[in-house]
């Protein structure tokens, strides 16, 4: 089974079920494609992708496996250049580096 999984979640999240699914099946041969690009499964010969997010338009099926929380922080030397926002959407048009992070 060729699974595509995101960079920012899989090592951290993915990775523990992978394993104890390999402890549970043995003869269940996985490989697994960490990367945040957004993959074609059928191009490139992916079984499933796990993504972090909503589906945007697609002929794809998609089902929720869990919730996903974030958090925003900031240092202090960013509170201090930036000052501390409300919320989270004056950061996004502020900093270009923060969304590639996120």
């Amino acid at each position: 089974m060729r699974v595509a999984v995101p960079l920012s979640f899989g090592p951290t999240h993915f990775a523990p079920v992978l394993a104890e699914m390999a402890r549970r099946h043995p003869q269940l041969h996985m490989q697994t494609c960490y990367s945040d690009r957004f993959v074609d499964l059928i191009t490139e010969g992916y079984d499933c992708a796990i993504r972090v997010g909503y589906l945007h338009d697609s002929n794809l099926i998609a089902r929720r496996i869990g919730p996903v929380y974030t958090k925003l922080v900031a240092s202090p030397d960013y509170i201090k250049a930036h000052g501390a926002p409300a919320t989270a959407g004056p950061v996004s048009h502020q900093d270009e580096a923060l969304r590639a992070l996120s």
